[in-house]
């Protein structure tokens, strides 16, 4: 657990980091749309392609592994709390992974990633908004996934802005 809170707290650090900090008041949507804008950003600046090739890499294992898991799918949250039918998520789920699986065909890492850390950040919430027992059982095996992504990918991030910091500084 603290393992992945660590992680999301390296995460956050350098996409909050490149919107200058201004994180006060932010709501779920507004998170997501930092995050995604710092994923397409980073995306863009992969000049030699190793966030590509890490995302290729991982898409038939430990990637598609975590986007099969329904239990990181916020949707799915929805309809076990009464928000939503059991038809809505199973559709907006498969329909979510036909469109990961384009954009993987397609390169584009910036939209995988975007998959990725929708899923991510429904975990995060679960962990640190109670929605998860610590060290549980439950969510072994999503946590496991989730930290394997994440050692993976946020190395390569950080690698990105180390080689283009000018990017990244705050107006």
């Amino acid at each position: 657990d603290m393992r992945f809170i660590a992680l999301w707290v390296g995460f956050n650090a350098a996409y909050t980091g490149d919107a200058g900090g201004q994180i006060a008041g932010r709501n779920a949507l507004t998170e997501r749309s930092s995050f995604q804008g710092f994923l397409d950003k980073i995306c863009r600046l992969d000049e030699d392609g190793s966030l590509k090739r890490l995302l290729l890499q991982l898409a038939s294992g430990p990637l598609r592994n975590l986007l099969d898991n329904e239990y990181l799918f916020q949707p799915y949250w929805d309809y076990i709390h009464g928000k939503a039918e059991a038809q809505e998520w199973q559709q907006r789920f498969a329909q979510e992974k036909k469109r990961l699986h384009e954009a993987v065909l397609k390169q584009d890492s910036a939209a995988a990633l975007g998959f990725v850390f929708e899923r991510l950040y429904t975990l995060r919430n679960q962990l640190l908004h109670g929605g998860a027992t610590w060290d549980g059982a439950m969510n072994r095996e999503q946590l496991r996934l989730a930290n394997s992504l994440m050692l993976s990918v946020l190395p390569a991030m950080l690698s990105i802005m180390l080689q283009q910091p000018a990017q990244f500084v705050a107006p």
